[in-house]
């Protein structure tokens, strides 16, 4: 295979119990039917992924970075359950140094699956329908286009995108970049936020009645939208220092 530049397109294998190169499509022969789950852990890595509901289940890696002409990534595929679990990993080569580069996943997946991304870093693009999407990282940046029941997030530092709808969202890091487009709120149970540094741009539906519960220690934060305190919808907001807008659309 050609390489142009720093980028290789590497295609992925599915491991069952052992560990291999990176080869085919892993998803290929795996029965999504039964799963509800699906996991990434493993190296930092991005991911790109969307939903689709006639389409075969798919998974490719790109490799970039100066050193992706002799890293190895290896996924190990394994299904315990209902959970698919996708771990990144690299192998060592003949002297047993083990070089890593930037790995990129992307591929299509049956829609309203719960993903989970357990990394040190990630950066994530989701489009689609999903059941739940649960972030753990030192430092993820995650964007979601569509609709997800849940959208929670637990990092260091975390930028979250969304344009679309979430039935409930939480986040909870020492510093947070928000910006949020939510299209619907008719099934939102609760949105929070709670980290020492917050900037966030909240855009919702012309109408919408919430109550916004916004604390912070320094804020330059503006609403036009009044309060309601007998709201069944609240914003929580809880920071140190806060700076941003909620505004209708």
């Amino acid at each position: 295979m050609n390489i142009t530049g720093l980028k290789a397109v590497v295609l992925s294998f599915l491991g069952v119990v052992l560990a291999a190169p990176v080869a085919a499509n892993p998803f290929e022969g795996v029965d999504f039917k039964p799963i509800k789950n699906l996991i990434f852990e493993g190296e930092s890595s991005k991911l790109n992924l969307s939903t689709a509901q006639d389409t075969p289940p798919v998974l490719h890696v790109v490799k970039s970075g100066l050193r992706a002409q002799s890293c190895r990534p290896i996924l190990d595929v394994r299904r315990v359950q209902a959970s698919l679990y996708v771990h990144v990993g690299f192998k060592e080569s003949a002297s047993g140094v083990t070089r890593r580069c930037s790995v990129l996943l992307e591929g299509q997946i049956p829609p309203h699956l719960s993903v989970s991304i357990h990394q040190h870093a990630t950066i994530a693009s989701l489009k689609g329908q999903f059941e739940a999407i649960s972030i753990a990282s030192s430092n993820s940046q995650v964007s979601l286009v569509g609709n997800a029941g849940a959208f929670e997030m637990e990092s260091g530092s975390a930028v979250a995108t969304i344009e679309g709808t979430v039935g409930a969202l939480e986040i909870d890091a020492n510093q947070v970049v928000a910006a949020f487009q939510l299209s619907d709120l008719s099934k939102t149970r609760v949105l929070r936020i709670h980290a020492e540094n917050v900037v966030a741009d909240i855009g919702l539906p012309e109408g919408a009645k919430l109550e916004h519960n916004i604390r912070a220690s320094i804020s330059a934060f503006t609403s036009t939208f009044p309060l309601l305190p007998e709201a069944e919808l609240a914003l929580d907001i809880r920071s140190e220092i806060m700076s941003g807008r909620l505004y209708a659309f």
